[in-house]
């Protein structure tokens, strides 16, 4: 997981924006192959294209580093298998990702 979200945080700095898009999209499909559900990976499978959708900086989203800091929080609940905090962070990930200007 940390690897995955080091390439990802690497690429968004020095790559291509497809570089980055396929860095982002592995460190999405490693944290659901984390969970060993089988469910959610097929979900996740079905979901791949939106998934490595272009992502688009603009003043209606959230700063870099609000989205950047959702994906290490995530992480870091992972790592330390508290399952509250992980869902917690999940939520907040997809609460920041998706925001839009009011």
């Amino acid at each position: 997981l940390e690897r995955a979200l080091k390439e990802r945080a690497d690429k968004y700095a020095t790559d291509s924006e497809a570089a980055y898009r396929e860095a982002d999209y592995r460190f999405h499909r490693t944290v659901v192959q984390s969970a060993h559900n089988k469910l959610l990976m097929e979900l996740f499978t079905c979901l791949a294209d939106e998934v490595k959708a272009p992502i688009v900086d603009n003043e209606s989203k959230p700063s870099r580093t609000a989205r950047n800091r959702a994906h290490y929080d995530v992480v870091a609940a992972i790592l330390s298998r508290d399952e509250r905090a992980a869902m917690q962070a999940a939520l907040v990930h997809l609460e920041v990702s998706t925001m839009m200007p009011e």
